[in-house]
């Protein structure tokens, strides 16, 4: 018997802030990479996420939000990142929706389209009866977009479409070796994690603008032998009345921000962690330029 050729790809996930991107991906991953948020453009950093089995490598290409336009330097580079994304030696390209059909979509799906790859049309959140709802009646027009090789209905929360959509995709790699060692699961490293973990603590526990004018560096990463690894953060945001948002009255907000991101990063990594956390600010890091890349975006 002829044995099976081995499979590998790229497969680009896109669509609107918001839509249930990275949640689709640690739905497809069977594993948590890329952080989620109720809020829209949690996501700012292009994430591989690699399925590996015995005879595919399935790597996808997590993408912050599209936008029609950028506001500041720091959407630019977002922009930049996901258009690229849908650009560049992807075999695969996903549009995830979670809303009917807006006119400024249309041009988008038309240009994604020029790249003659295969397109999967995700209509997502399907758990979700209003959203459900919406989509269904809209699916006509979604599907006369574009001449999408699939369509699903996915629920990433329950796993409704989930397995069926993995399926498909595998079917559509092309033969190839793999990319990266199978046992690899990411392009990124701990620190990156640690990183994307405690925003999205600061997303989960801060309200008003602290989420989007706040990032986090990792100072150091050190991991040490039979000891806790240590890690010192900095969260750095524009203004200096976001700082004492950050800190809390009496250090009880940081406090809390700092437990609760240990918490996450002990559970991703599944060793004990040390965690110093400071606040600085970079007056309006967004709007420049030199800020927006040294900061990695």
């Amino acid at each position: 018997m002829t044995p099976q050729a081995h499979r590998a790809g790229f497969a680009a996930i896109l669509g609107r802030p918001n839509a249930g991107k990275s949640t689709l991906m640690n739905a497809l991953l069977g594993q948590t990479l890329s952080i989620v948020s109720p809020r829209p453009q949690t996501t700012r950093h292009k994430i591989l996420g690699i399925a590996n089995s015995g005879d595919y490598q399935l790597i996808f290409v997590d993408t912050p939000g599209w936008l029609d336009a950028a506001k500041d330097r720091l959407q630019g580079a977002l922009r930049w990142a996901s258009q690229s994304a849908a650009r560049d030696d992807t075999d695969i390209l996903i549009w995830v929706a979670d809303d009917a059909v807006q006119e400024s979509e249309r041009a988008l799906i038309e240009s994604l389209s020029r790249f003659q790859r295969p397109m999967i049309l995700v209509l997502a959140k399907a758990d979700i009866k209003e959203i459900s709802g919406r989509l269904r009646a809209g699916e006509a027009a979604w599907r006369a977009m574009a001449r999408w090789d699939s369509v699903f209905h996915v629920s990433a929360k329950t796993g409704q479409g989930v397995t069926a959509l993995r399926s498909r995709l595998i079917a559509l790699l092309p033969e190839s070796p793999p990319y990266y060692p199978k046992d690899q699961a990411s392009d990124r490293y701990e620190r990156f994690f640690a990183a994307e973990i405690i925003r999205e603590r600061i997303f989960e526990l801060y309200d008003e603008e602290i989420p989007h004018a706040a990032t986090v560096e990792i100072e150091s990463y050190r991991e040490e032998p039979g000891r806790s690894d240590r890690i010192s953060a900095s969260v750095i945001v524009e203004r200096e009345s976001q700082k004492g948002i950050v800190i809390g009255k009496g250090g009880a907000a940081i406090r809390r921000l700092r437990e609760q991101s240990v918490q996450g990063i002990e559970a991703f990594t599944g060793r004990p962690v040390e965690l110093e956390i400071r606040v600085r600010v970079e007056k309006n890091w967004r709007q420049n330029s030199e800020s927006v890349r040294r900061l990695g975006y």
